[in-house]
Formats: structure tokens, sequence, C-alpha cells
């Protein structure tokens, strides 16, 4: 099934993939060919603290996303497990989004996103996402010495699929969004 996935995704043009693996078991991760920080970086979750920005953008990131859910989705089909990431990369000078990879649990990412789509979903992540640095729980000369030794900060958001996927039919408001 992972090979088939990747088959898929290398053939719409997104050849910037990695496996990963945790104690959750295995997961893909796909960016498309401008997205080069895979290329590199060792990307894991020890090269920045995530907590020097603020998660404000995360209601209309979920917007967002309802709004390109796949037009061929089956409600029916979907359960409370599956689970939609969005693995951001930001930049630390300009606090917007420099690359945006999209992970899936227990669902394929072709099931959740129309594929042609996914690059007008990226475009416009990057466009309008932004974030400020939070200062409550790091304070601001370590914040800022973080921020100028980091090349990006890495931010990973979940979502609900059945929450996108009701928002996206109108069974549910866009405030009850719920990420993680």
């Amino acid at each position: 099934m992972v090979l088939g996935m990747l088959q898929s995704f290398c053939q719409e043009g997104y050849k910037s993939f990695k496996v990963h693996e945790n104690r959750y078991g295995k997961y893909i991760t796909i960016g498309n060919g401008n997205n080069t920080l895979f290329e590199k970086y060792e990307l894991n979750d020890s090269v920045q603290d995530p907590n020097i920005f603020k998660t404000t953008y995360r209601d209309e990131l979920g917007v967002i996303l309802s709004r390109y859910l796949a037009r061929t989705m089956d409600g029916n089909s979907i359960n409370k497990d599956q689970n939609l990431y969005l693995d951001l990369y930001f930049d630390p000078k300009t606090f917007t989004v420099k690359e945006v990879y999209f992970v899936s649990r227990n669902i394929e990412l072709c099931k959740v996103i129309d594929i042609e789509r996914l690059g007008e979903l990226e475009k416009e992540i990057k466009k309008d996402i932004q974030t400020t640095t939070n200062t409550r729980w790091i304070n601001e000369i370590e914040t800022n010495r973080q921020l100028n030794n980091s090349v990006f900060v890495r931010h990973l958001i979940g979502f609900s699929v059945l929450q996108l996927y009701r928002v996206h039919k109108g069974e549910l408001d866009k405030k009850e969004i719920a990420s993680f």
C-alpha cells in the first residue's frame, strides 16, 4: 500500500516524501518538489523548540483544509481515528510558512485531499498562515537567540478528518474544529 501511494504521488509531481516511524507506527510525510528541507537537513522534533511561536493560526488552517477536502470523500467511510496532520516549517525571520508537508494517519492522503489541488492548498497556506512569537513560556531573550540560530521552526498540527468533513458539508460550524 505504501509503495503504491508513493508511486501515485510521484506521478502527480510530489517527489518530496519521507517515511517516518514512531511508537504508533509508520506514516508518510509528503510535500511538493519545491520543498527542500528534507534534502538539506535532518528533520526531527529536536531541531527547534516549537513553543517560541503561538498557534493562533489553527482555526484559520482548519477552515482552509476543509475547503480542499476531496470531492469524492464518503462520510460513511470516515471514522474518528482518521487524522490529517500538517508539518509546517516557519521562517524564523518573517514568521510565515516556509514549507508544508502533509501527513495522514489511518487513511490515505489522496482520499482526504484532492491531489490535483494539493499545490493550490500549499500555496494558500504559505500565503495566508502567519504566526507570532510566544514569550509566555520562553523569555524574549531566549526566543530571539533561538530564532537567530534557526533555519526554521517546526509545528506539527493535526485535525480530525471527520470534523473537517462535517465542516466541509456544512454540518459543523467552523468554530468547532478542534486541532491537536
